[in-house]
């Protein structure tokens, strides 16, 4: 974002002797900055340019996520010269944001650690998100620069997103409806996904759980969860930057029933 480090002193920070003057230096970086997006003021990537609606920020995922659980969103980046693309990720109290691949944690938020390139003219920034541990609203925010990548700030743009309101529901998910009518699975969410996606499940009454992984011919891969959940709706994100690209099938076993769905891995 700005990509500048604090002033340092050192002997390049020269006083000039009976003048009182001094020189400083000041060192230029490529990691992200934060307290950039409209949570804070709406600042902005303004050491690149101006905000442009040339470009265009999102922030995908989502709208509902169980209290206390988790979830896998994207932030996408088009428009504007866009050789490369840096990120600030908020997200309102009670929330946690977990970095992928490309970001890293500052205080509360995420950003990048170097300017990210495009690919098929878009910039893709993946994390996870943890939703606060009661019932209500919260949000996420996010501002990204697009920049030419030229050594200095000329012909930079940036923009913000959207926010994007999510609603937190209670643990189980049913709130005051009932339990859920049945045992069945959501579509994951994103699909396509790299790396991380969302796996969701309901279960009507209290359960051992099994999820597990197959490849497209059906072999069992890995178990990645195995827990005993309440009634319910429920949503678990997993990490797949270890396997190749390609097709594979999630499962949920329940009380003896097993349902199925398909997914697809894009690098």
């Amino acid at each position: 974002m700005r990509y500048f480090s604090t002033t340092k002193l050192s002997a390049a920070a020269l006083v000039f002797a009976g003048t009182g003057y001094f020189v400083w230096t000041v060192s230029a970086h490529s990691t992200g900055m934060t307290g950039l997006t409209t949570k804070t003021g709406g600042e902005g990537c303004s050491c690149h340019g101006s905000q442009s609606s040339n470009v265009t920020v999102s922030i995908n995922g989502p709208s509902e996520v169980a209290a206390g659980q988790t979830a896998a969103f994207t932030v996408t980046v088009t428009g504007g010269p866009l050789a490369k693309a840096g990120v600030d990720i908020a997200a309102s109290a009670g929330s946690t944001l977990t970095p992928g691949s490309g970001l890293q944690t500052i205080g509360s938020e995420l950003t990048h650690v170097s300017p990210k390139a495009p690919v098929s003219g878009t910039v893709t920034f993946d994390f996870i998100y943890k939703a606060p541990a009661s019932a209500g609203t919260a949000t996420l925010y996010a501002t990204s620069n697009s920049v030419n990548a030229n050594g200095n700030s000329i012909g930079d743009q940036w923009n913000h997103a959207p926010e994007k309101s999510i609603t937190i529901t209670s643990s189980t998910g049913v709130g005051e409806t009932g339990n859920p009518s049945g045992f069945s699975l959501n579509d994951n969410y994103p699909n396509p996904f790299n790396p991380a996606t969302t796996l969701s499940f309901s279960v009507p009454k209290t359960g051992r759980v099994v999820i597990y992984l197959r490849d497209i011919q059906g072999k069992t891969i890995r178990t990645l969860a195995e827990e005993t959940v309440p009634a319910g709706l429920f949503s678990r994100s997993f990490d797949f930057s270890d396997l190749p690209s390609g097709s594979y099938l999630w499962s949920v076993a329940w009380n003896g029933q097993v349902e199925t769905r398909k997914m697809t891995l894009l690098k």
